[in-house]
């Protein structure tokens, strides 16, 4: 393909893409750039907000408070101004439908997966135990933490050992490996005298089949042998 005729495809290309967004052929690189953006940027949807108990109550109500004359504003500021002195068994009702609606819009949406609840680490139960010591009128909580860090790291080692002891008893126990880190499962294979090298799912196979994955020692050369058997060639 020569350089004249790769040169017309590409021309071709862009007159296509220049009349699918319905510009001339003397735009700009920067109106250009502009008009792409536009136009793919609208593609992606937004997620529909879902409307409260005061949008069903200006929905319902608009058509009363719009009159000739009347601006938007006007009558947006007329609908707030309803709703503020509008009883509270109408506000229930309106409240209501919007839960209702709310509801059935994430019954009806895919659910997202859960994620696992972290469990708590010695120096969290220390200072859930301790907050109330240094909580004090006046204190921010970031200066509550800062106190609980530095009384955690003057504690004794019996008292961090007791609070410790109480996070590892608090983890979920499963025997699965592949909940194990990387660095469990590296230990696991360093005592079964497996490989520590490769990815998490690589150190799991090995786990799961160690037969087959067994480090194989070098054997040491017998050097008495080998003499024995030179000697004996000598004296042939």
């Amino acid at each position: 393909m020569t350089k004249n005729t790769l040169s017309k495809e590409l021309k071709n290309k862009i007159n296509k893409a220049l009349k699918a967004l319905n510009l001339e052929d003397d735009i700009t690189p920067k109106e250009l750039q502009k008009a792409f953006w536009k136009k793919f940027n609208k593609s992606a949807s937004k997620p529909k907000r879902l409307p409260s108990g005061y949008n069903l109550f200006c929905k319902a109500k608009r058509a009363d408070y719009t009159g000739e004359g009347k601006s938007p504003q006007d009558v947006m500021r007329a609908l707030g101004a309803a709703w503020k002195t509008v009883s509270s068994d109408e506000k229930e009702k309106y409240n209501s439908q919007a839960k209702a609606a709310k509801l059935e819009f994430v019954e009806s949406s895919p659910s997202k997966p859960k994620k696992s609840k972290r469990s708590p680490s010695g120096y969290n139960l220390f200072c859930q135990a301790k907050r109330s010591e240094y909580t004090e009128e006046g204190k921010s909580p970031q200066d509550v933490m800062r106190a609980l860090g530095a009384a955690w790291k003057t504690s004794s080692d019996e008292i961090r050992d007791e609070y410790n002891e109480k996070a590892k008893k608090m983890k979920p126990k499963t025997d699965s490996l592949s909940s194990l880190t990387l660095k469990e499962l590296k230990t696991k294979c360093k005592e079964k005298n497996l490989k520590i090298s490769g990815k998490k799912a690589d150190l799991i196979s090995r786990l799961e089949n160690p037969s087959e994955h067994i480090k194989k020692r070098p054997v040491p050369k017998d050097s008495d042998s080998e003499s024995e058997l030179d000697s004996d060639s000598d004296l042939d």
